[in-house]
């Protein structure tokens, strides 16, 4: 009897250690994804863009913010500058492969993207290098500089910008392409209606910006399809603007941007004709017009169109607070992107 009880003993004693065991195992916690902060300048005056000339530098600092608890994370340099491992923190004195400074106009965008068994995020930060404002004008201060259209943009008859919902951009290389559309442009309140878009000719990233049903469509971090439809309905009547901004990391290519406005009409109002003034959106195409003037370079005429961070909060356009009316809508014509502080 005696020996039957040690073999009880011996199994209860086992499978309690193989509990415990897979008990530490389980509860063993993944750690949480590093959060990464890039800046031009200092982590302490962060700013997210900047505007250089010809002959100028930069110096872009890089942290994980969480790396006490983001154990076994790696950085990765991606965009504008190579792809190759970083430290989890750094400063580089950009571009790193130029001793005499940035030599050719365009937009760059560098990126550090990190890494763990929690997940991975990124950030990123712009520099733009602009044409010299005059022949023999002084090297840039650092400050911002005055904003010139590309070769090429401005006046001069038969130069307009492309119609038919498909905007571009003036560039040094073949311009993105987006074609953005809402159909039908006028409803009744819970009447569905769709946003279609599409972005190609070497477009890498975009989003949505406009109405929160829309721009809140994907998560900050998550990424936009390049093609895609949305289809939804709004209940109140008014006019509700939907956007999208598309860029490359090609900083030889400029983002374009385009947004459509659905009206919302009461439900006794008549009908709406199915094209002409009811149905268009209240602000002109940021592509320019068909046939007399410029290419609508940048995006468009304002600071909520032009496809810059002007205010330098790392947002841009209609995905930039500044940028909305008190219904969280984009204003094109409105031409100051700064944020005003909540009291």
């Amino acid at each position: 009897m005696s020996n039957y009880k040690l073999i009880i003993f011996l199994v209860v004693f086992a499978a309690s250690l193989a509990i415990s065991g897979v008990f530490v195992v389980t509860s063993a916690q993944t750690p949480p994804a590093p959060n990464v902060r890039v800046c031009i300048g200092t982590l302490q005056d962060c700013q997210r863009s900047t505007i250089k000339h010809r002959g100028d530098r930069v110096n872009v600092r890089w942290e994980v913010t969480n790396l006490s608890q983001a154990v076994g994370t790696a950085c990765l340099s991606q965009g504008a500058w190579d792809n190759r491992a970083r430290n989890t923190a750094g400063n580089v004195s950009l571009p790193e492969d130029q001793p005499t400074g940035y030599q050719t106009v365009g937009r760059r965008n560098y990126r550090i993207l990190c890494s763990n068994a929690g997940g991975s995020n990124s950030d990123m930060v712009t520099v733009e290098v602009e044409p010299d404002s005059s022949p023999g004008s002084p090297p840039s201060s650092g400050g911002p500089a005055p904003i010139l259209p590309p070769p090429g943009a401005g006046g001069g008859g038969g130069g307009g910008g492309v119609g038919g919902g498909v905007g571009s951009e003036v560039g040094t290389e073949a311009p993105i392409t987006l074609s953005f559309s809402g159909s039908p442009k006028t409803v009744k309140p819970r009447q569905k209606f769709t946003i279609k878009w599409k972005a190609g000719n070497g477009a890498t990233w975009c989003r949505g910006t406009g109405h929160s049903s829309f721009k809140n469509l994907h998560g900050p971090r998550d990424p936009w399809p390049l093609s895609g439809s949305f289809s939804t309905s709004l209940g109140k009547p008014g006019k509700y603007s939907f956007g999208m901004i598309c860029g490359s990391d090609n900083p030889k290519k400029k983002n374009v941007i385009r947004d459509v406005t659905i009206q919302v009409v009461k439900s006794s109002s008549p009908s709406p004709p199915p094209s002409g003034d009811g149905t268009q959106p209240s602000s002109p195409p940021t592509s320019g017009g068909g046939g007399g003037g410029g290419s609508g370079s940048g995006g468009g005429d304002t600071q909520c169109t032009d496809g810059k961070d002007n205010d330098g909060d790392g947002k841009i356009d209609g995905a930039d607070p500044g940028c909305l009316d008190s219904g969280g809508n984009c204003k094109p014509s409105d031409n100051n992107e700064f944020n005003l502080p909540r009291l």
